[in-house]
């Protein structure tokens, strides 16, 4: 997984969460390969929900490096949002 950056402007690469998420779908679902720039998408909105969210935070853990795929909590929040935010742009609740 690549990170840029440091601190609350700390980036990850889209196409590597991408990549993350879709392998961990695949093992449970066949997952269709025409829907990676929907999903490209919906990683960047989330990404930008997901920095909106902790910038305001007080958790230090937030504030100080940003946004990592290797924090347990701060994963489970982005897959939150990327699923709700996919959800709705599908046409869901």
């Amino acid at each position: 997984m690549t990170e840029t950056g440091q601190g609350k402007d700390a980036t990850v690469d889209a196409e590597a969460l991408y990549k993350l998420v879709k392998r961990q779908l695949e093992n449970f679902w066949e997952i269709e390969t025409d829907n990676r720039e929907f999903m490209i998408e919906m990683i960047h909105k989330a990404l930008e929900k997901l920095n909106r969210s902790f910038s305001v935070s007080k958790n230090k853990y937030y504030q100080k490096n940003g946004f990592s795929p290797y924090n347990s909590v701060q994963y489970s929040v982005f897959l939150y949002y990327l699923s709700n935010l996919a959800g709705k742009a599908m046409g869901g609740g």
